[in-house]
Formats: C-alpha cells, structure tokens, sequence
C-alpha cells in the first residue's frame, strides 16, 4: 500500500476476519451502489451510474474510473460496483456468492487479472450461472492457457475479449438473458448492413432466419412496428435485430420510439442497430439495447446464444438425472438389518447392504485377516487401497493405509510392511 509503507496488511486481514469483518484491496478504488436501498458511495472515483441489474468487479483500479465513464454515457444502471484491488481478503469467489443471492442483480460482469482457486471458481460459477449470467473479461495470468477458457465455457460463464464489450454483452442480458433457439431475425431497411449482420451472427454460432415482413428505404416507422411485430410473433424466430439505415439526415430517430414500444411488448431479446447515432439505450429509459454498428450488436447476441444453449443443456442434464433416479428406501429391511447386526464395530460389508437400503451406493469393502488380503482384493477388482485396523498416524503404509494398490504384488508387499 502506497499510502502506509509500514503497514502489515496480512496482519490486518488476520485481526479483520478474527472480529468479523472483511477487507478490500489492497490497491482497491472502493465500492459503490446507486440503488435507494444501499445507497452506498465508498469509493475513490464518482460512481454516478443510475440504480439498475448490473454489477461490476473490477480488478484493476486505474481502468475503473474509465470503465465507470464508459458505463455512464451507455446509462447502464448499475446494482453493485466493487474494485477487488490485490484479494488479499475479498475476492471474485466472494463476490460471485454474495451476489447470487442479491435480487437486485440481475447481470455479473467480472474484470479479472488473476485465475485464483480455479477449481472452487468454476464450481461457484456454474452454479450462479443457472441463476444469472456472468460476464467476463480476463487479461494478465487469467489469459494463460487453453484451460482456463475450457473452465469457463463449462461453468457457463460469458467470456468477452474488451471491456467495451463487456458492457455490450450486458446491456442485451439485462433486457432479455435468454434466446428459445438460435434463429435471429435481421430486421432492416438496407441491405448491406443486413449482410453484414448475418455474417457476424454466424460466425457467433447464431443461424440467421427468414424475415416475416420485408422493409425497404421509404419503409416508415409504422412499417418498422409491424415487422418487429411479426418477427416477435413468428415461432421460427427467436431474436431479433433491428437494423435502421436513414435515407437522409433529417430521418436520423425515425423509428426509434416505434421500436421501442414494439420489443417492450415481445418475450425475446431484440437489440437495434441505428445507423449514424451512438450506443446506448435506444430511447431514454427504454431497454432495448442500441448499437452504432451491426458487428456489435450481432456479437452481443451471439455471445447471449451461447449462454442460452449452456442453460438449456444444464437443464437437459437435471432432467435426465431426476428421471434416473429411481431410488427407492426399504425402510422394512433395514430395521431387520439393524436388529441383527451386533453391538460393537460394523463389519463394511455389512454396513454397504445397510446403506444400499436407503440407496446408497458404498464402495465394495471387505475385512479378512491379512493372509487373505490379495485373494479379497482379487475379487473386488483393482485398484485397491488396503486399511490396517490398527493404525498409526500419518498416510502411508508404514502408518497402515496404502492406497492405488494395482496389483495382487502391490497388496502383498502393503501387507508385509503394515505387518
């Protein structure tokens, strides 16, 4: 820490956590939330983003403040901005629980320099990921490895290269998170811009689909209703993009408020693409995303496709394991199993078909005398680990466990330096 040279930080943490309290940073721009409710403003940089779905961690403190301006001229409202700093307390994991319980938030969008705890990550991930998608964008050690980017993609988790395209991505997600199927129609009154826009919605994975009313360049606002309408309507069509070119400068908005009133009434994601005008929302307080070119906004869906089908396959996979699981409890045999086992210890044989009555699977255990210990391990099948009853402390065979034992030579030589 700059300020306090002398400072022992980790002994801070230590004392922090030992009285119940949690730490940020170092090297921490603060924390942030507009929402009434909160309204909390603990952070070196203005946060003066309006209340709304989307939270931010950000590591790096010096792109916070840029990100911030970038957030505020797209007038993202934002539920929670946390600048992580160096974690040596509080990190993205902590984050990422705290904010899956948070109905306030609707969108998480990470910043990340550094991978941490991989493991208990994409665990937490993949389970908030069923509840609201996660943006990220990673760079520095994070951006090492084809691993990692397995990792995410598994968790469900968004990947984006930029920041700017972080908050493209939220700005779809917040509208509308999820697409039925991945047949986006391009609704728009040109046709290079069209073209475009289905190139980009392809190479996102996305397949481009029939649009059910044709527009052209006298097309007026009213007619940009009435083929949003449709294309919301139509079941072979599960996200739109709206894609307005002017004729002249004088027509530069004409459509807007026509657009707008037509995705507020549909149930699937719709973002515009207006040319000659900015990003951001494509009315004031409307929700549907506005994007100043098609490659943008086609990217932002594809990247709302992806999590869709990443939902759809967790829920397959849920589906499948509930209708697998047949389980029923004999609850008649275990009481007759209890009242004849013995007080005393449990044989694990027969504690096994005492779990299998509540259908539970146990693995396959047997206790013999060690001259019998490589004809019982030639029966359960290798590999095996042999378990003295008797033990010492300590994980080895000296202390009385030997463990990946893959053949009848390695139990008995086990055996021999147990004895």
């Amino acid at each position: 820490p700059g300020f306090v040279p002398e400072l022992d930080v980790r002994a801070l943490v230590t004392h922090a956590r030992r009285n119940g309290l949690r730490i940020l940073g170092p090297g921490s721009m603060g924390l942030a939330s507009p929402r009434p409710s909160t309204a909390i403003q603990a952070a070196l940089v203005d946060v003066l983003l309006p209340a709304g779905n989307v939270a931010i961690s950000m590591q790096s403190g010096t792109l916070a403040a840029s990100l911030l301006r970038l957030a505020h001229r797209l007038q993202l409202g934002v539920s929670w901005f946390v600048s992580l700093g160096d974690k040596l307390d509080v990190s993205a994991n902590d984050l990422l629980q705290f904010w899956e319980d948070d109905e306030a938030t609707r969108v998480i969008c990470l910043y990340t320099e550094s991978v941490g705890n991989g493991r208990k990550f994409s665990r937490i991930a993949r389970r908030v990921a069923a509840r609201r998608p996660i943006v990220l964008v990673r760079t520095g050690a994070a951006q090492v490895g084809a691993g990692n980017t397995a990792m995410y993609r598994q968790s469900g988790v968004i990947e984006v290269p930029t920041v700017t395209a972080l908050l493209d991505t939220a700005r779809v997600l917040t509208f509308c998170p999820t697409m039925p199927g991945d047949r986006v129609a391009v609704v728009g009154n040109s046709r290079s811009p069209r073209v475009l826009a289905e190139a980009t919605l392809r190479a996102g994975g996305l397949e481009p689909a029939a649009c059910p009313v044709e527009l052209g360049w006298r097309s007026t606002a009213d007619d940009y209703r009435q083929a949003l309408t449709a294309a919301l309507a139509d079941p072979g069509v599960d996200a739109v993009l709206v894609v307005y070119a002017p004729p002249t400068e004088h027509f530069l908005r004409a459509p807007h408020e026509a657009v707008d009133a037509a995705a507020r009434g549909g149930d699937k994601p719709v973002v515009a693409v207006m040319l000659g005008t900015g990003d951001g929302p494509l009315v004031p307080g409307s929700p549907v995303p506005s994007f100043a070119f098609p490659e943008q906004a086609a990217a932002a869906l594809g990247r709302v496709g992806f999590y869709s089908r990443w939902l759809r396959q967790e829920a397959a996979e849920a589906a499948d394991a509930d209708s697998a699981d047949d389980t029923t409890v004999d609850t008649d045999a275990a009481e007759t199993m209890l009242a004849r086992i013995p007080d005393g210890p449990v044989d694990p044989a027969r504690a096994g078909e005492l779990l299998a009555t509540y259908g539970i699977t146990a693995t396959p255990t047997r206790r013999v005398r060690a001259a019998e210990a490589v004809a019982a391990a030639d029966l359960i099948g290798y590999p095996v680990a042999v378990k003295a009853v008797r033990r010492g402390v300590g994980r080895s065979a000296e202390a009385g466990i030997a463990l990946d034992l893959t053949d009848a030579d390695d139990v008995a030589a086990a055996v021999a330096t147990m004895a």
